[in-house]
């Protein structure tokens, strides 16, 4: 097995409940890895000064720029929501797709392959769209996370929107499952999904009652989590917070989550929130990049894309993985907008997905660019240096 097979997302299991990581099969599960390191806590705001703060180099230009070109396929000339994995020795990375038209905005899924870390000429695989039945999961299609069980195949979460029963800014959590990546078989109901809706307002308040979104699954010891982002307008305000939920039956379903990382209060840069959350667990601490909001969404389709999309990227670190502090030296973004011809993230930095390269944290980021050839979603990586105690 080479090293890039032992990055992110191997784990062996001997036995996992039904669900996501079902029977007790002695396969190789690609998901997010798990060291069994030790727990301390810190909490009520208290900051834990044994864990670590990070550091990152981004690369730019970008790797993955738009392909704007009519010749390029419709589903990928904008790119967004990377999500890296490894499995059988050869490397994906799962994409959003859009068509690169801001009158006729539309999200679809998809990868790239390659035998090394893909790039834009690696070979891509369209993998679906929102239906065009009155399916919940219709119109924007978004945020996958992948994981790969040789006993069982592919299973991808993802976020979309379309039921018609609620508004259609609410985004709902879905599970697809594949033997091969070209034949899905997706769940009829969001395995996290809403409150039911009556006359436009949500029927019960949760901090994810007007959307959920963005999720990464964490299987820690024999225990299945998703961290994922929730939106609550219940004040009259919308804010995006991180929350977590235990899965009862190995991440086949979930409960509504509870919050494990809020916006910072009186910090522009996370006015509106935070959400993308990507974990991982390394020498007993866990290191959550997410997406700091900027802009504050109201209760509408664009803006909430848009305030995911315009924002920077920050970093937080926890003992426990529910109580955690801000993983920078000075409090700074981990990731922060960069204006410039040759950036791909002038108007936004959001979305980041983190992998181990044998003890090296690397990841991808997404980011928005806007010039004089117009908008566009482009993917860049990360490589993160690790700053002890």
């Amino acid at each position: 097995m080479t090293t890039r097979s032992n990055l992110v997302y191997a784990l062996v299991f001997l036995c996992a409940p039904l669900g996501l990581y079902a029977s007790c099969a002695e396969a190789t599960i690609y998901d997010q890895l798990v060291d069994g390191g030790s727990n301390t806590d810190s909490d009520g705001g208290t900051v834990n000064p044994s864990l670590s703060t990070w550091t990152a180099k981004v690369a730019d230009p970008f790797e993955f720029p738009s392909e704007t070109s009519i010749v390029a396929d419709k589903d990928r000339r904008w790119k967004r929501d990377p999500h890296y994995v490894t499995a059988n020795g050869t490397n994906y990375l799962f994409i959003a797709g859009g068509d690169s038209s801001t009158t006729a905005e539309r999200w679809s899924l998809s990868y790239y392959k390659d035998t090394a870390v893909p790039t834009k000429s690696s070979t891509w695989t369209m993998m679906f769209d929102g239906p065009t039945s009155t399916s919940w999961d219709k119109l924007d299609v978004m945020a996958p996370f992948a994981s790969y069980r040789q006993a069982d195949g592919w299973t991808i979460y993802y976020a979309a929107n379309g039921d018609s029963t609620k508004p259609d800014y609410v985004l709902q959590i879905g599970r697809a499952t594949s033997s091969d990546l070209k034949s899905f078989s997706r769940a009829s109901q969001p395995v996290i999904g809403t409150p039911n809706f009556t006359a436009g307002s949500p029927d019960s308040s949760r901090p994810d009652a007007y959307g959920a979104t963005d999720p990464w699954i964490l299987v820690d010891g024999s225990n299945v989590y998703m961290y994922y982002a929730g939106l609550d307008c219940g004040s009259g305000t919308c804010k995006f917070q991180i929350l977590r939920s235990k899965s009862n039956d190995g991440g086949t379903s979930f409960p509504p989550g509870e919050v494990v990382l809020s916006g910072r209060s009186g910090v522009p840069e996370e006015a509106g929130g935070v959400a993308g959350p990507s974990i991982i667990l390394r020498n007993g601490q866990y290191t959550m990049a997410y997406t700091a909001v900027k802009d504050i969404p109201t209760k509408d389709r664009k803006s909430i894309r848009n305030a995911l999309a315009t924002g920077t990227v920050g970093v937080a670190v926890s003992s426990d993985g529910k109580t955690f502090q801000i993983g920078t030296k000075s409090g700074a973004a981990l990731v922060p907008q960069l204006a410039g011809f040759s950036s791909f993230r002038s108007e936004g930095a959001f979305s980041p997905t983190l992998y181990l390269d044998g003890n090296t944290v690397r990841g991808f980021v997404s980011g928005l660019k806007n010039d004089v050839n117009g908008v566009y979603y482009g993917i860049g990586s990360i490589e993160l240096t690790e700053v002890k105690p």
